[in-house]
C-alpha cells in the first residue's frame, strides 16, 4: 500500500466511501458468480443424512 493510500484511508470520510464502493463491487460480483442463489436451497454444512438423487436432479431438470 502506498504512503498516499495509507494516509487517505486513514480519513474517515474517504474510508467510508471506499467501503461503500467495495460493497457495490462485491454485491455485483456475488450476483454474477451465483446466478441461481435464490432458485435453489443452499447448505452451510454437510447434512448428517444425504439427499435422495431425485431431490437434486429434478429441480435442475425443470429449469
Amino acid at each position: 500500500m502506498s504512503m498516499l493510500e495509507k494516509r487517505l484511508t486513514s480519513i474517515p470520510l474517504v474510508e467510508k466511501e471506499i467501503e461503500k464502493e467495495y460493497g457495490k463491487i462485491m454485491g455485483n460480483l456475488e450476483d454474477s458468480l451465483k446466478p441461481y442463489r435464490n432458485d435453489f436451497a443452499a447448505c452451510a454444512h454437510i447434512p448428517q443424512i444425504g439427499r435422495n438423487k431425485d431431490e437434486i436432479i429434478l429441480p435442475t431438470a425443470i429449469k
